[in-house]
């Protein structure tokens, strides 16, 4: 009975992020914000032996609009985070600065744009994992 419910409300949870960032998805984002966050992702989805190749290409990609667009900001922070998750076990004190960075980036996309849900999505997701 608790499987069923989790299993429930998981799907409620993930229904409403469908309605809630959707509009995210229709409106038209530069091609080189769109090729920064489709590295994003995929090195999030959990290819182990991309991922730093695809986290390193993100920022790259990101870097220039860190300044102007929110969204951009908000994904470069979060790559971040994953490269901070990357070198943790080699490097300590390396994985908090690139941690601290991230979520600097993070909380400066949301005071950019706070009724982005995106960056707000993306902070909370964030988090959790930390």
């Amino acid at each position: 009975m608790k499987k069923t419910l989790k299993k429930i409300i998981l799907l409620g949870a993930c229904v409403l992020m469908g309605f809630v960032c959707g509009p995210l998805f229709a409106q038209e984002l530069n091609p080189q914000i769109q090729k920064g966050i489709d590295c994003h992702d995929r090195a999030r989805s959990g290819d182990p032996k991309n991922t730093d190749a695809l986290i390193e290409e993100c920022l790259k990609t990101l870097e220039p609009f860190t300044q102007t667009d929110a969204i951009a900001c908000a994904v470069y922070g979060s790559a971040l985070t994953i490269k901070a998750s990357i070198v943790v076990e080699t490097n300590a004190i390396k994985s908090l600065e690139y941690l601290d960075k991230g979520n600097e980036f993070i909380d400066k996309a949301v005071s950019m744009k706070p009724d982005e849900i995106y960056c707000r999505m993306l902070r909370l997701e964030n988090g959790i994992e930390v």
